[in-house]
């Protein structure tokens, strides 16, 4: 043993090693280094690995730990047992090292400085083909690697080089270094801890290098597919081996990188990486993988669970500190990969597939399977999920005609008119939400919306960009609604059908038409009926929905309840009459159900249930709705008049408003006959009962229309959702029953009722297509705001009074005969604070009195009754928007405002009448409200837990429970010396 030569010290863990362990030993046996010591960690082998080693190793020690434990945990190890080391060689049990190997990374560690050294990895049985010569990262922790795998050395990457990550199977490490920042991480169990280990060094200022001319043949039996993936603590059991294995990578990548940047950068990055999260999970489950999207949601519910551990290790890296991340972003990569790798591997055919070489780090599109030496390519089985994919040429077809047609939203933002109204800044909007006091009517005392915080969340979400987020939660209502759709159909297992309801729902007229005239509620329901009758359906245990096992048991229905409770609560925030019209389609399904011999009398009662806890999480606000009674009016939205309601043919062809081209709608409807026509079993029963469910819901809408039911149900739209949800879904059943139930029948008249189908959608796609054109959906490019500009300028103060057609009025507001609607303002334009007014008016109910007056004639100084209520203005629309729809209100309202001596008339810009209070005075109007800052703040407080404690109980139920991690004392060795450890290695 050379005494200049620095100690290292092999860390080899083994668990259950096959019988390459042999050949990995002998060639550290085989190390011309002279100063090289062996410890062999048994990470939990079912039998005793002492006697291998000794066979090969006989003055190598043997560590035997009492439990199974992850690779980071049982290296680690050698902080405990190693003294005097100035090198550790961490290795895996399926490593070989070539003899000048370790002597090589020594002296390069020296040469260069550096704090861990990588070799150059090539294949176990072919050393000619490459593995990995380093990686890069990008900057969610996604290791990438820098030469391809099964690329034939030709000593074309054999220089040395910095590198971000060194990777595992075999890397030196300063042991001094190794011992500041912890050992590996023993959070992560398996997978990742090499890229957050070569992360945290370069945070502490050390080099990570690859030294090429040192080679390692690495058998890769893991990824590799030669073992199993162990039973460890953390590892979900309950999924497939690939899929526990992408939980495992995408976990450890994120938790790398949250505990890796400092405060600032991570503030910065943090959304950045939640939009990367977004496209993985939608291109994954359109583009066939749906294993991808889960584990990219799984890593953040599982790396949210552990912030506490993740803020005490980002404080310990944080105290060791001493490169910027901006010195350490330059060796990392650009984009996301895994995003990249997604959309590359979406349009690779499954052909083309079996000639790619595996990379083990990327295991998104295929099982890992074992390398052939013989072979240049590998003979990859395909791994197609039990729902077959979206065509990627669709998907990406569907994605860019999302974003051309929305190319004109996206850069000039929504204009001001109906229900469209600004956003403020985040600030503003957590302040109203936090605030007892209202700013609707003459200011009042009532809870606010719900729909406030989350606007206000997602607004900080997005930098506090307004535009950004109404843009989000307006036009991103289309795509949401048609993955509700997609994801609902994946349980008729058809292939053909998970397109078909997509197709079938993005073609209905109703989201265009919404845009089109500004209606938001009805867009927040397009979006939020899929996913809401999904688990309504999940819940009734029928087939196809019912889960393998059989029908939901309890644990399976609370979770739906509180999953339908979440997203009822969310949808009901913005459009509370979502909720109703859910319930009006589930009593519809309950009555198609007569007509089978079963029913779904407990979905319904799911539907309830979901209902109810959607209620108790917007508590308190959601508590006066309840008793809006007669003012309900202000809940659902102002109905239209008698004589503007929709008519039967317009519901039926799903348009918002009277007009429009009803064909579009009207040709969807006999492909959704289709079941009805040749089903048989449950694609019938379905059939019938998704019918039942459309029809109720044309029904109420058609009838509250015109006042049959005297009470205020939700704004056609709002029920056209439900109906269209019901719709798509029955279409794609009849593509069900086309591929099972019309082979027998005889040819006839169902074969063409199929072909009429079949047209129809293509024919109504075609004319949804032409909504692309203007870049805008329809939506109108004149804005409220400037037909008003004129009214801040005059003098500060003073409310604003608006009159009209409640379409037009821009803002919820209250009734004062059907077809009229009233509210009020501080500003000129209200914004999204105004938006939900409560069922009581309050003090200002005496506008009421006071416009009859005016209108019947029988005062001329109708202004003093307004000044004593602050009103300064009065503006009645005259349109949906500028140049838009015409919408005049009744003329004898007009006329009598204008016979009032008190008011005068204003020249503002197109679509609106204007008047000015001429008694209106500073000061004038009721005094503010008294606010109860504390009553308030109890209530957010309990709200903030009430949707925490949903969330977390929701998320609780995916995990599984961790299991105590203990040691056996009895199987550990003591190994202290100076020079590294020596002992024989026995039984």
């Amino acid at each position: 043993m050379d005494p200049q030569a620095p100690p290292v010290v092999a860390v080899v863990v083994a668990r259950d090693p096959g019988p390459w362990f042999d050949e990995a030993l002998g060639s550290l046996a085989a190390q011309d280094y002279p100063n090289l010591s062996v410890l062999v960690i048994d990470a939990g082998s079912t039998e005793d690995p002492t006697p291998r080693v000794a066979e090969v190793l006989p003055g190598a020690y043997v560590r035997r730990l009492g439990a199974p434990v992850g690779y980071a945990a049982a290296a680690n190890e050698a902080l405990t047992v190693v003294e005097g080391a100035a090198f550790y060689l961490m290795c895996h049990d399926d490593v070989a090292p070539d003899p000048d190997a370790v002597r090589i990374l020594v002296e390069e560690a020296f040469r260069s400085n550096a704090g861990v050294v990588s070799p150059k990895l090539v294949s176990w049985d072919d050393p000619s083909r490459l593995l990995q010569v380093g990686m890069s990262a990008d900057r969610s922790g996604v290791p990438v690697a820098l030469a391809q795998a099964g690329e034939l050395d030709q000593e074309q990457h054999d220089s040395v080089l910095d590198v971000f990550v060194a990777p595992g199977g075999l890397m030196l490490v300063r042991a001094d270094l190794f011992a500041t920042l912890g050992g590996f991480d023993d959070g992560m169990v398996l997978f990742g801890e090499d890229v957050d280990l070569s992360w945290r060094a370069q945070v502490a200022g050390a080099r990570v290098i690859v030294a090429p001319s040192a080679r390692a043949r690495h058998r890769v039996a893991l990824a590799g597919g030669l073992r199993s993936l162990p039973e460890l603590p953390g590892i979900p059991a309950e999924r497939r081996p690939g899929g526990a294995r992408l939980d495992l990578q995408r976990r450890h990548e994120l938790r790398a990188a949250l505990k890796a940047y400092s405060f600032w950068r991570l503030m910065r990055v943090l959304p950045v990486l939640a939009l990367h999260t977004l496209g993985e999970v939608l291109v994954g489950l359109a583009g066939g993988h749906p294993e991808e999207a889960r584990a990219a949601i799984h890593a953040w519910t599982w790396n949210l669970g552990r912030t506490g551990d993740l803020r005490t290790r980002r404080r310990e890296l944080a105290k060791h500190r001493a490169l910027p991340d901006s010195e350490i972003r330059r060796l990392q990569t650009t984009g996301s990969t895994r995003l990249v790798a997604l959309v590359q591997g979406a349009f690779t055919r499954a052909s083309d597939l079996s000639q790619l070489p595996y990379i083990p780090h990327l295991p998104h599109l295929v099982d890992p399977v074992p390398l052939d030496a013989d072979a240049e390519t590998l003979d990859i089985p395909v791994r197609m999920p039990a729902a077959v994919w979206v065509p990627p040429a669709l998907l990406m077809l569907a994605v860019g005609a999302f974003l051309f047609g929305s190319r004109s939203i996206l850069t000039s933002g929504l204009p001001a008119v109906g229900q469209f109204a600004p956003f403020p800044g985040v600030g503003r909007l957590l302040g109203a939400y936090a605030s007892s006091t209202r700013p609707t009517g003459v200011g009042q005392l009532a809870p606010a919306p719900l729909a406030l915080a989350l606007a206000g969340l997602l607004t900080g979400l997005l930098l506090d960009s307004p535009g950004m987020a109404q843009t989000v939660l307006v036009i991103g209502m289309l795509p949401v609604g048609a993955l509700g759709a997609y994801w609902v159909s994946r349980r008729l297992g058809s292939r053909w059908a998970r397109l078909v309801a997509p197709a079938v729902y993005l073609a209905l007229p109703l989201p265009y038409d919404a845009v089109a005239h500004a209606r938001w509620a009805s867009l927040v329901a397009y979006g939020a009926a899929p996913w809401v009758i999904g688990l309504f359906l999940r819940s009734t245990g029928l087939e196809p929905f019912a889960p393998e096992s059989g029908g939901p048991g309890p644990g399976r229905r609370w979770r739906l309840w509180l999953a339908g409770g979440l997203v009822l609560a969310g949808a009901g925030a913005v459009a509370p009459g979502v909720v109703v019209a859910v319930l009006i389609g589930g009593v519809g399904c309950l009555a198609g159900s007569l007509v089978t011999s079963r029913h779904v009398a407990r979905g319904v009662a799911s539907l309830v249930l979901m209902a109810a806890a959607g209620w108790l999480l917007a508590f308190p606000w959601s508590a006066g709705l309840v008793g809006a009674g007669g003012q309900a009016a202000a809940v659902f939205g102002v109905p239209e008049a008698v004589f503007r309601a929709t008519g039967i043919g317009t519901l039926l062809g799903s348009h918002v408003v009277p007009g429009g081209t009803n064909w579009v709608g009207w040709v969807l409807l006999p492909g959704a006959a289709l079941p009805l026509l040749m089903g048989r079993d449950w694609r019938l029963a379905w059939g019938l009962r998704l019918w039942g469910m459309a029809l109720a819901s044309w029904a109420a809408a058609w009838g509250a229309g015109r006042g049959w039911f005297g009470v205020a149900l939700p704004e056609p739209g709002v029920l056209l959702a439900v109906a269209g949800t019901a719709l798509a879904l029955s279409a794609a059943l009849g593509v069900v029953a086309f591929e099972r139930d019309l082979a027998g029948f005889g040819l006839g008249w169902r074969q063409a009722a199929a072909v009429l189908g079949v047209a129809g959608l293509v024919t109504a796609s075609v004319g949804a297509i032409g909504h692309i054109g203007t870049g805008r959906w329809g939506a109108p490019t004149a804005d409220l705001r400037t037909s008003v500009a004129a009214l801040p300028g005059r003098a500060a103060g003073g409310r604003v009074l608006w009159l009209g057609d409640p379409a037009a009025v821009p803002s919820g507001g209250w009734q004062i005969e059907r077809g009229v609607g009233y509210s009020t303002s501080t500003a000129a334009v209200p914004d999204l604070t105004y938006q939900w007014p409560p069922p009581d008016p309050g003090a200002l109910v005496a506008v009421v009195p006071a416009l009859e007056a005016a209108a019947s004639g029988t005062t001329v100084e109708v202004g003093r009754q307004l000044a004593g209520l602050g009103i300064r203005y009065v503006v009645i629309p005259l349109a949906e928007a500028p140049g838009g729809r015409a919408l005049p209100p009744p003329p004898r309202l007009v006329a009598g405002l204008e016979d009032q001596t008190d008011l005068r008339p204003l020249q503002l810009g197109p679509g609106v009448t204007a008047f000015e209070n001429v008694d209106w005075r500073p000061g004038s109007g009721p005094p503010p409200a008294s606010p109860s800052g504390l009553a308030r703040g109890a209530a957010v407080g309990l709200e903030g837990l009430l949707w925490l404690a949903a969330t977390g109980a929701l998320l609780a139920t995916r995990r599984r429970r961790r299991r105590t991690d203990a040691h056996d004392p009895q199987t550990e060795f003591a190994v202290s010396s100076p020079e590294g450890p020596r002992a024989e290695a026995g039984p």
